[in-house]
């Protein structure tokens, strides 16, 4: 089976770092920062890799925020784990990957911007849990 990182990033205002997908599937869109684990590779390991690669930041997952099992007609199965954590750093983005960032609000990302996959979901669920 596949499997997906993502990562939670917060800021002080609580809002959520979103990068706008340059490439692939959803080109233009915005999703929580993370992508495909190596093969083999442990999923904590994986999501500091992607965060790195996407936007030059260190991240240190501290909790398992959800874990996925899903499934369609393009990708067959994968399993998806969202991390929060804590970051250092600063944003240097990986063009070929990432074109922009953000970092939204509940409402923001309810509302305001063009959210890929099932991101607007995940993203009630973690700011109904923050409240």
């Amino acid at each position: 089976m596949k499997e997906v990182v993502r990562a939670i990033i917060t800021n002080e205002q609580g809002k959520v770092l979103l990068g706008k997908r340059a490439r692939g599937i959803s080109t233009g869109m915005y999703t929580i920062i993370g992508g495909k684990s190596d093969l083999g590779e442990d999923p904590k390991t994986a999501v500091t890799r992607e965060v790195k690669e996407e936007t030059g930041l260190d991240f240190e997952p501290t909790s398992l925020f959800l874990e996925l099992e899903q499934e369609d007609d393009i990708f067959g199965k994968w399993r998806v784990y969202y991390f929060t954590g804590e970051i250092s750093g600063e944003i240097k983005l990986n063009k070929e990957e990432i074109s922009d960032v953000i970092y939204v609000s509940e409402e923001e990302a309810d509302s305001r911007y063009d959210i890929a996959f099932d991101h607007n979901k995940i993203l009630k669920e973690f700011f109904k849990k923050q409240k």
